[in-house]
């Protein structure tokens, strides 16, 4: 799913901070503020420690909507 930019979105810079139900989104090209969503994110929340030693998640802009 392709969505603008939400007010319930933050960025995301540590995989520790993510959890099941969380929705992740990256940004699609620059400064558009035009997020897809990533549908599968257990991949992301069983190697978050792993992740969280990368600088992966600064390269890239993710943002998090967090469960509710």
């Amino acid at each position: 799913m392709i969505i603008g930019f939400d007010q319930n979105m933050y960025p995301m810079r540590d995989a520790k901070t993510i959890s099941t139900g969380d929705r992740l989104f990256y940004e699609i090209g620059d400064n558009r503020r035009i997020f897809k969503e990533i549908k599968n994110i257990d991949n992301i929340v069983s190697n978050a420690e792993a992740l969280s030693k990368t600088d992966y998640f600064e390269c890239w802009n993710f943002m998090i909507i967090k469960k509710k």
